[in-house]
Order: structure tokens, then C-alpha cells, then sequence
């Protein structure tokens, strides 16, 4: 059987967050990045010729992209951070370490950590999510999605995700 790819990667594919990350015991300073995602499906095409749509998919992964803009990442499953969420703010620790930021500066994700390989995971996983949702992925059309996300030029993580 025949596979097919599309590959998107246009310029509103981006989001400007903060974030840190942990590691080895550590907790990086908070700063932020100007991240850039890119895209590739793979597939069989169907009675219409498209392994999916371009103008379907575009808006799907902006608006994935535009709900991480301008926010301060979070990994809330994170076992080195302790939260404090109150009405109006969220309260962040790592040992001594203390931030707290207005809700509304934050997204707050089910993830372990912010590093690009994760935040390409959910990413990805979002896309999945709303294709299903729009019932886009029928069948066994989309074999796999690939996601990468550039968190500056030259370094970038890539998540492949072969079941849904």
C-alpha cells in the first residue's frame, strides 16, 4: 500500500513562552524562547486524493501554537516542583527557589518537564486529540505524526507518534 507525507512549516506555526527546566537536581534559570513547529503526517490517501487537507490542518496546529504564546510553561506532573494555585495566581517551588505568577501568565501542562522533546509530545498529542475529535483521522488513514519543535536555530526535538 502506498504512503503518502505532508509536511506544513509556516511562519504563524510559532509561540514566545517562558519556561525552566529541571535536571540532575538542578532547576534552570526562568527565560524564554522564540519556539518554531513543524509538522510532517504520513498516510494513505483516500477517495479524494489528500493524505489530509492543508487548509484543515494549518488552523489546528496554529491555534495549538497560539494557546502556548506568551505564557510561562508549566509541567504540572514535574515531581521536583511543588504548586500552590490559588484564585489568582500560581505559586511555584523548587527548594528554595520561589516564582509566582498570575494565572493568566500561565499554561499549566500535563507534562514531566518543558524541555522541546515533551512539549513536541504534547503537541502532538493536542493535534491527535482535535483530528479524532473532527473525526479527520478515519480508519487507518494517518499512519503517523511527526512533530518538531526549534526552540532556538539549530537546536530542535522531534516526537513521532505511530499510534492513536
Amino acid at each position: 500500500m502506498e504512503q503518502f507525507k505532508i509536511k506544513l512549516h509556516k511562519e504563524k506555526f510559532n509561540f514566545s513562552s517562558a519556561h525552566f527546566i529541571t535536571y540532575n537536581g538542578h532547576c534552570e534559570n526562568l527565560h524564554g524562547h522564540n519556539y518554531h513547529v513543524n509538522a510532517e503526517l504520513t498516510g494513505i490517501i483516500g477517495s479524494d486524493f489528500l493524505v489530509l487537507d492543508f487548509t484543515v490542518v494549518k488552523p489546528l496546529i496554529t491555534e495549538i501554537c497560539n494557546s502556548l504564546d506568551h505564557r510561562v510553561l508549566l509541567a504540572l506532573k514535574n515531581p521536583h516542583l511543588k504548586y500552590d494555585v490559588s484564585d489568582e495566581e500560581i505559586e511555584v517551588k523548587f527548594g528554595k527557589r520561589r516564582y509566582i505568577f498570575p494565572l493568566e501568565d500561565v499554561i499549566q501542562l500535563p507534562i514531566e518537564n518543558t524541555t522541546a522533546e515533551l512539549l513536541a509530545r504534547h503537541i502532538s498529542n493536542k493535534l491527535i486529540h482535535v483530528l479524532e475529535d473532527k473525526q479527520l483521522i478515519r480508519g487507518q488513514n494517518i499512519k503517523s505524526i511527526q512533530i518538531e519543535v526549534e526552540e532556538s536555530s539549530g537546536q530542535r526535538a522531534i516526537y513521532l507518534s505511530e499510534q492513536f
